[in-house]
């Protein structure tokens, strides 16, 4: 039989990492990269906002670049989530972009914060291999997605030039000084006019 612990002792055991602890330093690190970039936010000052120690923060990510990769892939998760995960692959092209394009609205109105370090580029810090690989993964998915609403034109534009006008045009209204239902209204008004250019038949 094992041997009790003297009184007074702390038994030789590891605690269990905590993932509560994990998701409040990823959600502090979120909102001061996406307010002030990565480069001038500081690991102290996301230990103060995630309310938790420096040391706390280091044993679970070894480095700021470690905590950044970790950050950015947690918002291209999220931005997959809410966008590519809710595409009806059965449905036609036309109703497709538009879903896509709904979801793109309402995850940049919930997750402002995820949805900006999400399109920053650059982030600010090298990106490591397990980031390379999974958005790489992001940009398959997105670029087969993206080709099957080309496929619906007889006069194909290129894929580069197709997202350039669904995500450039997105973000700008997105970050116009208007009302949400001025914004609403834009970005209604996108939708078909994008989807009218990249499927233009003439």
């Amino acid at each position: 039989m094992a041997t009790p612990p003297a009184a007074g002792t702390v038994p030789d055991v590891v605690r269990p990492r905590s993932s509560e602890k994990d998701e409040q330093i990823l959600l502090a690190a979120t909102t001061l990269f996406a307010e002030h970039g990565y480069p001038v936010v500081a690991v102290a000052d996301i230990a103060k906002q995630a309310q938790v120690g420096l040391s706390t923060v280091y044993l679970r990510f070894p480095s700021k670049e470690a905590l950044g990769n970790a950050v950015y892939r947690r918002c291209k998760q999220a931005w997959a989530q809410s966008t590519l995960d809710n595409v009806p692959a059965d449905a036609p092209p036309a109703d497709q972009f538009h879903t896509y394009w709904r979801h793109l609205h309402k995850f940049a109105t919930t997750h402002p914060e995820e949805w900006t370090y999400a399109e920053r580029g650059p982030v600010g810090h090298t990106l490591d291999p397990d980031t390379v690989t999974f958005l790489e993964h992001l940009h398959s998915r997105s670029a087969r997605l993206v080709d099957s609403w080309l496929a619906a034109s007889p006069h194909r534009i290129s894929r580069e030039v197709a997202a350039a006008l669904i995500h450039g045009t997105f973000g700008q209204i997105v970050a116009l000084p208007v009302s949400a239902r001025r914004r609403t209204t834009l970005l209604h008004q996108a939708s078909h006019a994008i989807w009218n250019a990249i499927t233009s038949t003439k």
